[in-house]
């Protein structure tokens, strides 16, 4: 077995985070640069997220994000119960700087847009499957607080994250956080992009259409009809990339909001 030149106490070091840059991308790039120098060879075991937050003095959740992004783009390899490995058959390095680039860019936003689709579709249908009664309540509750917020009229800044609230309470009822984990963070690049000033007015228009589109994939989850389910998710989304589609690549519809604005 290669051990890093840098392990001590039989535990990979890596450095404390304190660069001012967003603390996720700064443990993604260190992963990498261990990836690179071999010190974390194909097929390994990385650290704990645990000993990755104590090495690097950021929180789990950074952590959690940045494994769950190299995962996303196949760097990295989750097995229940034994870790985050890096991937036997990964891509090769010169590759990432461009995928991470395109993962969070703005030039991407249509690919990013549709691996949300189908990562919520996925989550939606486990959810319809798996979901428990204190599960529903938790998603019907935050759905009744999104319309509270609406009826309002409430700024978009706030609804947006009543909104991903919602759909948070969805991922995390589907008993899989490696899929919830690549979720948040396509909801988190979509959701900051959503902020930007043009895009207000769509979502400021949408607000009631999106809500019926939230209570049908709701009412589908809570009949445990999956296929359902399914359908609600693309249906809510359909809008959005339509005028995501117009927008930057000049396809689609004019921005009106008249199924769903999918946020």
């Amino acid at each position: 077995m290669i051990k890093p030149a840098n392990q001590r106490g039989g535990l990979m070091q890596f450095e404390k985070v304190d660069q001012p840059k967003r603390k996720s991308a700064v443990v993604v790039e260190q992963i990498l640069a261990a990836i690179s120098s071999g010190e974390l060879p194909r097929g390994s075991r990385l650290p704990s997220e645990r000993e990755l937050s104590d090495q690097m003095h950021v929180s789990r959740n950074s952590v959690r994000e940045a494994l769950a992004a190299l995962q996303l783009i196949g760097i990295l390899e989750t097995k229940t119960g034994a870790g985050s490995f890096v991937a036997v058959s990964g891509i090769p390095n010169a590759d990432v700087p461009a995928m991470l680039d395109q993962l969070r860019g703005e030039e991407d936003l249509v690919k990013v847009w549709e691996a949300r689709t189908e990562i919520e579709v996925s989550l939606a249908r486990l959810v319809a499957q798996r979901a428990d009664a204190s599960c529903l309540t938790r998603i019907r509750r935050s759905l009744e607080k999104l319309a509270e917020a609406i009826e309002a009229n409430v700024d978009v800044d706030d609804y947006l994250l009543l909104n991903a609230a919602f759909h948070a309470s969805i991922a995390s009822c589907a008993d899989n956080r490696p899929m919830a984990d690549a979720y948040a963070i396509l909801e988190e690049s979509t959701r900051a992009e959503m902020l930007r000033v043009p895009h207000r007015a769509f979502i400021r228009n949408g607000m009631r259409v999106s809500q019926a589109d939230h209570e049908a994939i709701l009412e589908a989850i809570a009949t445990g009809d999956a296929d359902l389910a399914d359908r609600a998710v693309r249906i809510h989304y359909g809008g959005l990339e339509r005028y995501i589609r117009s927008q930057f690549i000049g396809d689609g519809q004019d921005g009106s909001a008249e199924e769903g604005d999918g946020s």
